[in-house]
C-alpha cells in the first residue's frame, strides 16, 4: 500500500468516525439500544462459557474432592490381583478373570497390605504412595475401616 493509498484509508475512516459521533449525540437512544444488543448476548454467552467450563472438574480436582484430606485410597473391589490405572478411575485383572468380592474386608487384612513403613491404617504413620512415604491418614470408600 502507498503512502498515498494508506493516508486515504485513514481519512475515509476519520470522516466515517465523526459521522458516527454526530449520529450517536443526535440519536442517544438508539445508541444505547444499539450498545445494549451487542453488549447483553455477549455477556450471556461470557458468563455461559465460564459456569460450563467451572462445572467440568479435571481429574485433578476430582480426585481432590473423592479423597478429601486423605493421603491415599484404598479400595477391595477384588480377590485376586488388579492392575490400576495411574489416576484410580480403572482397574482389571493382573492376570485371568476377576474374582469379586464375597465377605467384608477387616481393617487388620488391610493393614497388613501396606508396607511396614506405613504403619497401621489410621495412625500417623501415613499411608505409602508411589512418591514415596507420605503422613497422613488413609480411608475406606465403604466406610468400614479409617
Amino acid at each position: 500500500m502507498s503512502r498515498g493509498r494508506f493516508a486515504g484509508a485513514v481519512g475515509s475512516w476519520l470522516v466515517a468516525l465523526r459521522i458516527a459521533r454526530r449520529e450517536a449525540r443526535r440519536a442517544r437512544g438508539r445508541t444505547a439500544l444499539v450498545l445494549a444488543m451487542i453488549t447483553l448476548p455477549v455477556l450471556a454467552l461470557s458468563f455461559t462459557a465460564v459456569s460450563w467450563d467451572m462445572a467440568e472438574l479435571t481429574r485433578a480436582e476430582q480426585l481432590d474432592r473423592r479423597l478429601g484430606g486423605a493421603d491415599a485410597e484404598l479400595r477391595w473391589s477384588a480377590e485376586n490381583a488388579l492392575v490400576q490405572d495411574a489416576w484410580g478411575e480403572s482397574s482389571w485383572p493382573a492376570q485371568g478373570e476377576s474374582v469379586p468380592r464375597t465377605r467384608p474386608v477387616a481393617a487388620a487384612e488391610i493393614t497388613a497390605l501396606l508396607p511396614a513403613a506405613a504403619g497401621s491404617a489410621g495412625s500417623a504413620g501415613g499411608c505409602r504412595s508411589r512418591y514415596g512415604s507420605t503422613t497422613g491418614t488413609c480411608r475406606s470408600t465403604r466406610g468400614a475401616w479409617t
